[in-house]
């Protein structure tokens, strides 16, 4: 059972040890599905900005960041499955957990970045290309990745230690790579939602003096509603702060009383909902814009293509096959000097 997510050794009690070594078949049943589609979906990503020059866009790297991260999430997720249900091997299971961490604190800064870039673009857009240019956002791109790597990597010399290093050390990484990105992103998305409805509102309130202007019949029925990339991004920050909090409150837990027990179907849940969060970010933040959109579809369209194509070709040669062997046999063969 993968209960390490908040960087507390799941080995510290015997207890524990039980826990994980008690896998539910449910549990790993959703993981494996949630992993694959993880690897799957953002693979696809990265694949359209890699191979799409129309998506080498300054931000579109920002998603191609997050898109490695969650990638190489599902990837850990599959590969301790192997190693825990195939092989048995829970050393390499305890070391995938640790590099697993490091990348869900790599995912929350990748989500804190495109959190601030959404605020640069609708509180300054006009300043946005001159604040967000592509030498900054590859700065912000390392950093991303060097920081949870450096912080994260001397956990694993003391992971095995029994002493108070081994319950402080991951408890303070937890506030740092997940509450505090939850809470920045809570606030900023708050203030996002709350300037793109001012916004729709002072439109509708123009259209509809446009329209009384212009002696239209019958009053305006625009509704100031918040677009969908909005609610769905809105929707996914609500349910990475709720999944934060129970590993916040796991940490203040172990900071303050050395231990912690929370319900082992509590963290089963926050777990499959980080998994969740990395199997679907990369819906919300590239496949609801409308370039990536376009991308997919002509990527799609041109698999389509090439797969009809081939089954022609093999059609065609198959009936050609057929034909001369008609063609050569004797009795054919015979009808046809005849008939000459």
């Amino acid at each position: 059972m993968d209960v390490n997510i908040t960087k507390i050794n799941a080995t510290k009690e015997q207890g524990d040890v039980i826990e994980i070594a008690a896998i539910d078949l449910w549990y790993d049943v959703v993981a494996v599905v949630l992993g694959a589609l993880a690897i799957t979906g953002n693979a696809l990503i990265m694949f359209l900005i890699a191979s799409r020059r129309r998506l080498q866009q300054t931000q579109n790297w920002l998603i191609f960041s997050l898109s490695t991260s969650d990638f190489l999430i599902g990837l850990s997720v599959i590969t301790n499955f192997i190693c825990v249900a195939v092989f048995r091997s829970w050393e390499i299971s305890n070391t995938l957990k640790i590099l697993k961490d490091s990348l869900f604190d790599v995912s929350s800064l990748n989500l804190c970045v495109l959190a601030a870039d959404r605020c640069v673009a609708v509180f300054w857009p006009l300043r946005y290309h001159a604040l967000v240019n592509r030498r900054k956002v590859i700065t912000i791109i390392i950093m991303v990745w060097a920081i949870p790597a450096a912080i994260g990597l001397p956990y694993l010399s003391i992971q095995s230690d029994d002493t108070p290093a081994n319950t402080l050390y991951p408890a303070t990484l937890v506030l740092i790579f997940q509450t505090f990105p939850s809470v920045f992103m809570v606030i900023a998305y708050i203030r996002i939602f709350y300037v793109v409805y001012w916004l729709k509102k002072q439109e509708a309130i123009q259209i509809n003096q446009l329209r009384f202007n212009l002696a239209n019949s019958g009053p305006s029925r625009a509704i100031c509603r918040p677009s969908f990339s909005i609610t769905s991004i809105g929707s996914l920050v609500v349910c990475f702060a709720l999944c934060n909090l129970v590993s916040s409150v796991r940490a203040v837990c172990w900071l303050l009383y050395d231990r912690c027990r929370l319900p082992v179907l509590l963290l089963d849940i926050t777990t499959l909902l980080f998994y969740a969060n990395a199997a679907v970010n990369f819906i919300v933040y590239s496949m609801v814009k409308s370039d990536f959109q376009r991308e997919f579809l002509k990527f799609i369209k041109g698999c389509w293509c090439r797969a009809e194509v081939r089954v022609n070709t093999a059609s065609t040669t198959t009936n050609n096959g057929v034909f001369m062997q008609n063609i050569n046999h004797p009795d054919n063969v015979s009808e046809i000097q005849t008939a000459l």
